[in-house]
Parts: C-alpha cells; sequence; structure tokens
C-alpha cells in the first residue's frame, strides 16, 4: 500500500509541473542478514526499505534516484530530473508500452515467508561443514531478499513483480607450520538449493588441500575453468560485444552469420530460465524478457538490445535493459541506475561428457577452482588472473594442488579453443560479472606464467 500510494504521489508531482514523458521504477525490499565471526554469530537481523528512480524523456533524458517520501523532497527530485533532461543532448526515444509477459519462477517461497529461518538454517549448515572439515571460518554472511518491485511510465506500462535472492560470502582457512590457506567464496543464488551442501563441503576441502599447493611451471597447458569463471570470461567480452550498444558504438567485433568460436560453443541469453539469477518476466525498462540464440555451434547469430539501443538500430528490443553493474553488483538498490543493455543469464549449452570425462582426457592439464580477480578487458577481450585454487592433471588423473602464477589470454581467441564441454550446467555467479548458466569448459594452449 506504501509503495502504490507513494508511486500515485510521484505520478501526481509529474504530471503537476507538466511532464509528460516518465517512468518510475519501485523496489520495496526486505533484507534479512546474518553474519558469522569466528563461527558464531554476531548479527542477525531484518531491514525493510524503499527506493525509486524517475526517468523524464524532455528534449534528452533526465533521471534521479531517491528514498525520500516526503512531498517536498519529490517535488525537488523531478525539478533536478527536468533539469536534467532539458540540458542533455536531444534523443530519439520512447518508453516502452504494455504489452503480455511470460510467467517465470523466480521466487523461492521459504526466502519469501520464513527469511530469518533460512539464514539460520545455511549458516549453520556452514559452521558444520567448517567442523567437519577441521577449518576455520573467520568469517560468513548470508543474505536473504524479498523484492517486490513496480515499473509505470506515461505510455500506460503498468508492471509488477516479486523476487527472491540468497547471497553469501564465506572464508575458510587452515594453516600449519607458519603457511595459511584459504578459500574465499562469493555466490547469489534465488534459491538456497543453487547454493548446495557438497559446493560448500568443496570450498573447506579446497582450503585445506591449498596447504601443500606448489607453484605451476611457465607453458602453455589444456585448462578447464568450472561455471563461475566462465560466467567472469564470456559475460564482459562476448556479451558486451552482442550488444545492440556495441554496434551502435562501432565497437562489437562480431558481424552477423560470422563464425567466431569453435562448433562446440553455442550461447543463448535466456532471460526465463527457471530461477536464473537474472530471470524475470520483464526487464528494468518493463519490456518482456526473451530467449535470444546469440551463437549458435559457433556462429555469430543475434543482438541484445534495450530500449533505447532497440530505437536507434531500428529494432525491437529484447528485454535486455537491466538496472545491474559489473563488479559492484545491486540486489535491493537497483533503482540507483539507469537501465543499460546488457545480457540477462548468459546460458552455454552444456555437452554430452561428464567433467570426469574431461578430466580423463588431458594429458597435461589444470583443473581451476578458484582465480582472484577475473576481469578482462570488454572492447580487447585481454585477461590475466592469479590461480587462488587449481589442481594439476597428469595422464589423465587428478594430482597435485596449485596455486600462484597466473592464467593469462584473449577470450576471443579461447573460445575458439575449445575442446571439451561438460554435460552438467549450473546456475552460476561470477565475481566480476553478475551471472550465467554454465557447464565446465576445457581449453587448450591457455598460457600459464609460474615458476
Amino acid at each position: 500500500m506504501v509503495a502504490e500510494t507513494l508511486l500515485s504521489t510521484i505520478e501526481a508531482n509529474l504530471k503537476g509541473v507538466g511532464v509528460k514523458d516518465y517512468e518510475i521504477y519501485m523496489q520495496v525490499p526486505t533484507v534479512t542478514q546474518l553474519y558469522l565471526r569466528r563461527g558464531k554469530t554476531e548479527l542477525l537481523n531484518k531491514v525493510k526499505h524503499l527506493g525509486y528512480g524517475i526517468r523524464i524523456l524532455d528534449k534528452g533524458l533526465g533521471k534521479v534516484s531517491s528514498n525520500q517520501t516526503e512531498n517536498p523532497q519529490i517535488e525537488t527530485c523531478i525539478r533536478n530530473a527536468v533539469l536534467m533532461a532539458r540540458q542533455s543532448k536531444p534523443e530519439k526515444f520512447t518508453f516502452p508500452s504494455q504489452t503480455k509477459v511470460a510467467d517465470v519462477e523466480i521466487v523461492d517461497k521459504r526466502i519469501k515467508e520464513s527469511p530469518e529461518e533460512v539464514v539460520k538454517d545455511f549458516a549453520e549448515q556452514v559452521v558444520e561443514i567448517a567442523e567437519a572439515a577441521k577449518v576455520e571460518l573467520p568469517f560468513a554472511k548470508v543474505k536473504a531478499y524479498h523484492m517486490p518491485t513496480s515499473i509505470v511510465n506515461s505510455e500506460g506500462l503498468d508492471r509488477e513483480k516479486e523476487e527472491t535472492m540468497l547471497f553469501t560470502e564465506i572464508s575458510f582457512k587452515t594453516s600449519r607450520s607458519g603457511q595459511l590457506s584459504e578459500y574465499w567464496a562469493t555466490r547469489y543464488a534465488r534459491r538456497p538449493d543453487d547454493i548446495p551442501k557438497d559446493s560448500l563441503q568443496r570450498w573447506a576441502q579446497l582450503a585445506k588441500e591449498n596447504l601443500k599447493a606448489k607453484t605451476p611451471k611457465t607453458e602453455k597447458l589444456e585448462v578447464i575453468f568450472p561455471p563461475h569463471v566462465i560466467c567472469d570470461l564470456l559475460v564482459p567480452v562476448v556479451g558486451t560485444h552482442s550488444t545492440g550498444r556495441a554496434l551502435k558504438t562501432g565497437i562489437s567485433k562480431f558481424e552477423d552469420g560470422e563464425a567466431i568460436a569453435d562448433k562446440s560453443l553455442t550461447i543463448t541469453d535466456d532471460g526465463l530460465y527457471p530461477y536464473g539469477i537474472q530471470s524475470s518476466p520483464f526487464d528494468d525498462e518493463g519490456n518482456p524478457q526473451s530467449r535470444v540464440s546469440v551463437v549458435e555451434n559457433g556462429v555469430f547469430k543475434n543482438r541484445l538490445y534495450d530500449q533505447y539501443y532497440g530505437i536507434q538500430c531500428g529494432e525491437d528490443s529484447t528485454g535486455n535493459g537491466i538496472r545491474q553493474a559489473t563488479v559492484f553488483f545491486y540486489i535491493d538498490e537497483k533503482f540507483k541506475l539507469l537501465p543499460y543493455n546488457q545480457t540477462s543469464n548468459f546460458r552455454v549449452k552444456a555437452g554430452k561428457k561428464t567433467l570426469e570425462e574431461l578430466i580423463s582426457e588431458v594429458s597435461k592439464g589444470l583443473l581451476i577452482h578458484k582465480l582472484s580477480w577475473l576481469n578482462p578487458q570488454a572492447a580487447s577481450g585481454l585477461f590475466g588472473s592469479e590461480i587462488r585454487n587449481a589442481v594439476s592433471i597428469e595422464n589423465g588423473e587428478i594430482s597435485a594442488p596449485v596455486k600462484g602464477g597466473l592464467v593469462s589470454g584473449n577470450v576471443f581467441t579461447l573460445i575458439k579453443d575449445i575442446t571439451g564441454i561438460s554435460n552438467k550446467e549450473e546456475i552460476a555467479s561470477g565475481e566480476t560479472a553478475f551471472c550465467c548458466v554454465s557447464p565446465y569448459v576445457r581449453f587448450k594452449d591457455v598460457q600459464v606464467a609460474g615458476d
């Protein structure tokens, strides 16, 4: 009711000062969070707040965001947005109108109804896993989000949705004879089940095993990357060059119908994937999200458009106007951002072989578990990152733990050097790219720099 009343108040103020073209994006999230310090609960609380973003078209586009709900503050926000719009360059733009959207599964019932129970249960599981693995748990946090969102605009669009999200950040550590080993993980998911117990157990075990890790040698190796690393590799580069924004600004390296990758690579931007991290019936402008075939058997097929670049390129929006950033992700404060032409859930099609089979076919290589701050340059595709947790592969078998040294290369080259894709995909969140759906992927001739 508060949100409905506030929306009506903002709209009345907009019309009262003669604004004809506008959009209001509003979130009313509840965040339940639990912090652990040395395995003990340090903080447990629940916070409900509200925020809104206003876009105005008056020759140019003006934008303002706020969490102030009193009328004088709302009036000030609107005046600022109008001033910005009138001082901006003229834009060819219209806000989207109401159209039919699909039903998408983005709500976890437990998070919605019992968020405190969810964060407590998850935290207890983390503590138990640390104790069983005999590793330290110096820090962990768990956040459960329930987020009603509304979008209205001057074209008669009126959208509402609710969604859930779980976030965890965990530090597993162990030490011996002055040596320290750690596995530090961050993950987002719609449901607790998407961060399964066996993943948590693997993280704890990796912290333990890494005490024996050695620095790799400098050489080119066959390397297997996990889903969350694939997310950080592909989304910033392949995702960026697949957008209408990249086409219009002249930076896209992809031509329609061009072979850009190995034939084994097929990518769909799937905004309707059940419980995908960026799944939604509509994007953050109100346009229906969809499934777009971006790469088919290595060939570039289709681009992704938001409302603005769809208009600039003479195409319909594909539902890819999303309020999200790279590196620092926004969940309950998306209202502060502008919609941006970007991927929803970048989905890499699974292959036919198990991860174990991919490993068995490697004569000499690495299975990466975690890299440090993998953040490729979007324009060039260049990347380099330190190995934090990995294992060597010798004659088709896991050998010894590895850490230190660098993995480097170019994403545009990497996607042409795929030698295998596993048969099980995961909903994954990266550390510098928000999300994707991917299996494990194996590449040849990856440069490793070490001793």
